[in-house]
């Protein structure tokens, strides 16, 4: 099935629970396929022309330039909106009996533990004027953001064939985490064969230095789970007549080869891989928050006045839906606005601290690494098939 396969009539189809014309099916299956992956294969060719292959130009650096300040309202509200969302009714979700004992101490280590562990790191960073302990911080970051890309790719497959019908054996699930897994720790592994210094926000760390061998045998492990990706679908076409939507299958194979492999492949388009990763993240933040919003929506108005003056001018089931997605939003801009600018900002020059060795911009690598870390335990639990929450992605 292709994007260009969809009927144009205006007769009704079902799309994820509800009768849309076939039109809007149109509409929202390409939305999905751009927003879950599909957008990289048109920005990709485009930055490779604009930048004139994988070399520096003047486009490069505009690319740069416009991915820094997207970040503001695209890069730092994703990982906000993991916050709003793991930690509402964290006491009920963490203590409570709304679910599992096994998922509750999920909620617990990733909600107490985690955080509390590191911040403890981060103080005795700042207490012991370590770099090494710094570098060793951003190191686990890194290691920990590609097995989040890699992972939410899965996720992409998994939820967007779940919602399609399609249903994976527990042989081909195995097959997709390996190619998951081997992609992971290929994308890391290629910076480390040398002995290197890298930096981000003014903290230095080093690379692992293993030498090519292993990076090789990575490789060709990378190709060979690939290979048994494509011979699993096909055996599955064979005996179902069906794939997985194209757009669960860009999605999956965009964020492992695109984003977390074959990186370097653009200068240009390393720059916006952060912004479309979000992207992807807002996708199933929209279909969790929508499903929830309009589950209590339907429930009855109790009268406020807010909802008594918006009833005049539209139904109050819209109108709660819509205010309570707006709320989301802009509450998520404001956090992010804190965790990655106003917060490290304050620490690093407004309260005039000395970091010594660690450099002016420590506590903004700190901060960084922080969320980023806590971000990969939050989603964790979150997408999860245990968790209750997720009957509303669809």
């Amino acid at each position: 099935m292709s994007i260009a396969s969809f009927e144009t009539d205006a007769s009704p189809r079902r799309f994820a629970g509800r009768t849309w014309p076939t039109t809007a099916v149109a509409a929202r299956k390409t939305i999905e396929f751009l927003a879950v992956g599909g957008a990289a294969l048109i920005l990709l060719p485009l930055a490779m022309w604009l930048t004139g292959g994988d070399g520096e130009s003047d486009a490069t650096y505009a690319i740069s330039f416009g991915a820094f300040y997207a970040a503001y309202v695209i890069n730092d509200p994703h990982f906000a909106s993991s916050y709003l969302i793991f930690y509402k009714n964290f006491k009920e979700k963490a203590f409570g009996d709304y679910l599992p004992s096994a998922e509750r101490w999920r909620y617990r280590v990733a909600g107490i533990v985690a955080p509390v562990a590191l911040l403890v790191w981060i103080a005795a960073i700042f207490a012991l004027q370590s770099w090494y302990l710094a570098a060793l911080l951003i190191h686990i970051m890194f290691i920990t953001v590609g097995w989040h890309y890699v992972k939410q790719g899965f996720g992409v497959l998994s939820v967007l064939s779940s919602r399609d019908g399609v249903r994976f054996t527990a042989r081909e699930r195995g097959v997709l985490l390996t190619h998951c897994y081997v992609g992971w720790i290929y994308g890391w592994s290629m910076a480390m064969a040398e002995p290197a210094m890298f930096e981000m926000d003014g903290i230095y760390y080093w690379s692992a230095a293993i030498g090519w061998t292993p990076i090789d045998v990575l490789k060709w492990s990378f190709w060979a789970s690939g290979a048994a990706f494509l011979v699993v679908m096909g055996l599955k076409l064979r005996r179902e007549g069906r794939l997985p939507p194209i757009a669960a299958l860009t999605g999956f194979l965009v964020s492992i080869w695109l984003w977390v492999v074959y990186t370097g492949i653009n200068e240009g388009f390393d720059y916006v891989i952060p912004a479309l990763h979000s992207i992807q993240y807002f996708f199933f933040i929209w279909l969790l928050k929508s499903g929830q919003a309009r589950d209590a929506a339907s429930k009855p108005v109790e009268g406020a006045r807010l909802d008594r003056f918006v009833y005049r001018i539209s139904s109050a089931m819209t109108a709660r839906i819509v205010a309570r997605l707006v709320l989301f939003a802009a509450t998520a801009l404001a956090l992010g606005w804190v965790l990655f600018h106003s917060g490290p900002e304050f620490f690093d020059g407004r309260a005039g601290y000395d970091w010594g060795v660690l450099g002016p911009t420590a506590a903004m690598a700190m901060f960084g690494a922080f969320v980023n870390i806590h971000h990969y335990f939050m989603d964790n639990v979150l997408w999860r098939r245990g968790n209750p929450d997720m009957q509303y992605l669809k």
